[in-house]
């Protein structure tokens, strides 16, 4: 989905083809690939007294609640998104500064807009190239 037919900047997800865009000519703009909070779950490790089996949610078949006692959590985990902790953006070196520009694939935790249904941390948007990294409005005043 690219509304305003920007020019596409592509994300390399691996060396292979972050070396692959350096090789083809592109500028590489290196990104940390963090999961951050609002992405982030609370946990929790429940054990079953009566049967003594774990689960993460202290669910019974007769929902007693009273069966299930809390061995760890709670604590905020933020799981890995992708394979490794980094990802490129793949920018022509001949891109102006100044030019707006639709990332496919952001690299960067954004929480979009909360009116928008579906995946609550932003994977594209438009943004604006600033000579060494890109220019991101605030998501959640973008309506695409």
């Amino acid at each position: 989905m690219n509304p305003l037919n920007l020019p596409i900047v592509r994300t390399a997800r691996d060396l292979d083809e972050i070396n692959t865009a350096a090789k083809s000519g592109y500028l590489i703009v290196i990104q940390k690939a963090e999961t951050n909070p609002p992405f982030g779950r609370t946990l929790n490790i429940y054990r079953n007294t009566k049967s003594g089996l774990y689960s993460q949610e202290p669910l019974t078949l007769d929902n007693a609640p009273e069966k299930w006692e809390t061995v760890l959590g709670p604590w905020e985990y933020f799981p890995p998104r992708f394979k490794i902790p980094f990802a490129a953006y793949l920018v022509p070196t001949d891109l102006p500064v100044g030019t707006q520009v639709w990332l496919e694939d952001v690299i960067e935790d954004f929480h979009q807009n909360p009116y928008q249904e579906g995946e609550p941390r932003l994977t594209q948007t438009q943004a604006t190239w600033n000579g060494k990294n890109f220019d991101i409005p605030n998501p959640a005043n973008q309506d695409f």
